[in-house]
């Protein structure tokens, strides 16, 4: 009979092996603090504080019409897609040819001058990664820490990969 111990183990290496990242992706992390160009970004809040105001009613009427998407499918593909088809503040982050749907998730382009957004690589991705979680918190699409991994690699160009994770 396998202990508790035993049992927690095993199910936590089969949640890592369904969830597992291409290889040449980094997990974002959320943890550490962000520089003062990042928090200028999001109006002196921190991103914790941020995502929590991007699920209020008038946080995702704003950031609609920041994106000028009125409408996408209320998926993660539908939803990047539509906004990287639209005139808004992400053209100069989202490469545009470069959205794709691939058997791990969702590739998108990002520019070759991302580290710039908040003069560090790790701040900059903090921000990449709230910018695209609002947007799919306002369109309805999955965002939240547990159902979604944010990735991002450097090996064929700057890419972030949005993943579904495993239920």
């Amino acid at each position: 009979m396998k202990s508790l111990l035993e049992y927690l183990i095993l199910e936590a290496k089969e949640e890592t092996e369904e969830n597992q990242l291409p290889s040449g992706y980094k997990e974002i992390d959320n943890r550490g603090a962000i520089t003062a160009v990042a928090k200028q970004a999001l109006a002196g809040e921190s991103i914790k504080g941020a995502v929590v105001a991007a699920t209020t009613a008038d946080g995702k009427k704003q950031i609609k019409k920041k994106l000028q998407v009125t409408t996408t499918n209320g998926t993660i593909y539908g939803t990047i897609n539509s906004i990287t088809k639209a005139t808004n503040d992400l053209d100069e982050l989202l490469v545009l040819a470069k959205v794709k749907e691939t058997p791990t998730g969702i590739e998108v382009g990002i520019s070759k001058n991302w580290q710039d957004l908040a003069r560090t690589g790790p701040s900059s991705l903090k921000l990449i990664k709230f910018w695209i979680k609002s947007a799919l918190i306002a369109y309805g699409a999955p965002y939240k820490d547990n159902e979604v991994s944010y990735a991002f690699s450097e090996q064929n160009g700057p890419t972030l990969l949005i993943q579904l994770k495993s239920k």
